[in-house]
């Protein structure tokens, strides 16, 4: 059977996409999304779409980006598309790796195409090779059994609109080769050779992975995924049917949410949240502080409003039901305050009002056992035989990194304030107390291992940072 044939076999039985539907379909110009485009028009016939699109977003990010936007336009009229070709700023919030932030904007243009256009689907070229990469890297990862579902199907994309990704069942080197047979050409996105977690897992992950076990893993991660799916969706879908209401930019929890066991809240969480912001997974850390925020009945009395985040969440009080909806962009600072020199010791007012004071004790020095019994993470300690100076309070850099006090690794600084419960659009801003070898204090979280004192240190520096200062009357 052809690849044409077994596309078109797959969403008939499936009802991808309903006849006489409006249908966008995702094109970056790569191998994949160009087999879609390609599958699509192939099988217009069958499918008698009402109307297709093809929509391509340039993000300005690399040289080739508009001879791509180029070559996308002609494919468009060569297999009788309706074209939207848009550039857009790729602008990170705070928190965000570049990737996040491009699927964020990619995902808000998709919906902006199909709401100008009236379509019902878009489709996107997640194939069976994405849907292993994904589960094996939530593995990796820690993940529940939702997370195990990898990437689903079909999703809501926005109010009347579904998201839907029909070449799950077909291999990346299946569609390659299918191109190649038909004389088709096709960009290589660079990002998919990089050194970034999921180009190793597909470059060398996987292939070690296939020498240890003598078998290709990738069918069964992608059977794995549908199992979970499969068995994890049933109660989800009840769930939301009686608890959870979809609405434009969110969804309404309503009273008695709160009171169903923690498993079925978590799972309907997590199939419902990551929709909101751009289709990326709640870890677990964020799934734990969704929960937290809706953990009772919303009061009756209660001030409404948003009561807080999670990375790409507000959590906002509405009478008796909470809602989970897109958070706003955090804004872009006009500009990150500059680093500040500390005294040691001494007292160093800093930029969020509070003063960070440094005292230097002998490890005997009673006051000093006084203090820290009743120490909080206002107050650490550190060894003063492993500071150098100069010390300096400034902002988070691109590239921080941190190995925590008790850690046994080094981690990115905006994962380890993650981990701690710091929201995206507090960590810029965040004071950090350095020395010559880099960050001491990531003031109020963590800690620097490298610092830490021992039965050997001798003296001893008492990191303290006061209250914000009350204004003057």
């Amino acid at each position: 059977m052809s690849l044409v044939q077994r596309f078109l076999e797959h969403v008939r039985q499936h009802d991808v996409v309903p006849r006489g539907s409006r249908v966008v379909v995702a094109c970056s110009g790569g191998g994949d999304s160009t087999a879609l485009a390609l599958l699509v028009a192939a099988t217009r016939d069958a499918l008698v779409p009402r109307a297709l699109v093809l929509a391509h977003l340039d993000h300005g990010l690399r040289a080739a980006s508009a001879d791509e936007s180029r070559a996308v336009a002609a494919l468009a009229r060569r297999y009788g598309y309706e074209a939207r070709c848009e550039r857009r700023e790729v602008r990170r919030a705070a928190g965000e790796s570049p990737e996040e932030a491009a699927r964020r904007v990619r995902y808000a243009f998709l919906c902006d195409v199909a709401r100008d256009t009236g379509a019902t689907h878009v489709l996107t070229a997640h194939h069976m090779d994405d849907q292993a990469e994904t589960v094996l890297q939530r593995v990796l990862r820690g993940t529940g059994p939702a997370g195990l579902g990898g990437i689903p199907e079909r999703r809501p994309l926005a109010h009347g609109v579904a998201l839907v990704r029909p070449l799950l069942p077909f291999r990346a080197a299946a569609l390659r080769t299918w191109l190649r047979a038909i004389g088709v050409t096709w960009f290589e996105d660079p990002g998919n050779l990089d050194g970034n977690e999921r180009a190793r897992l597909r470059h060398a992950g996987i292939p070690a992975l296939a020498a240890c076990v003598e078998r290709d893993p990738v069918p069964l991660l992608a059977r794995l995924a549908s199992n979970m799916a499969e068995s994890s969706a049933p109660a989800t879908r009840d769930v939301a049917r009686a608890f959870v209401h979809a609405q434009p930019g969110g969804i309404v929890l309503h009273e008695g949410f709160a009171r169903l066991p923690r498993a079925l809240r978590a799972a309907t969480l997590r199939e419902s949240a990551p929709a909101l912001r751009g289709d990326r997974p709640l870890t677990r850390n964020e799934l734990d502080r969704l929960l937290t925020l809706v953990a009772g009945d919303a009061a009756q009395d209660a001030t409404e409003g948003v009561t807080g985040e999670v990375t790409g969440l507000a959590v906002e009080r509405r009478g008796r039901a909470w809602a989970i909806v897109a958070a706003r962009p955090a804004p872009m600072a006009a500009e990150v305050p500059a680093a500040v020199h500390v005294a040691v010791p001494g007292a160093t007012t800093i930029w969020d009002g509070r003063e960070l004071v440094i005292d230097v004790v002998n490890a005997g020095n009673d006051a000093f056992l006084e203090r820290l019994a009743c120490r909080d993470g206002s107050v650490e300690i550190a060894a003063v035989d492993r500071l150098r100076a100069p010390f300096v309070v400034r902002a988070r850099r691109d590239g921080d990194r941190l190995r925590p006090l008790g850690w046994d690794h080094e981690a990115r600084l905006t994962h380890v304030l993650g981990r701690r419960g710091i929201a995206a659009a507090e960590r810029r801003l965040l004071p950090l107390l350095c020395d010559a070898d880099g960050i001491v204090w990531a003031v109020g979280v963590a800690l620097a291992d490298r610092v830490r004192v021992t039965a050997d240190t001798r003296r001893i520096a008492v990191l303290r940072v006061t209250a914000h200062r009350a204004p003057p009357a």
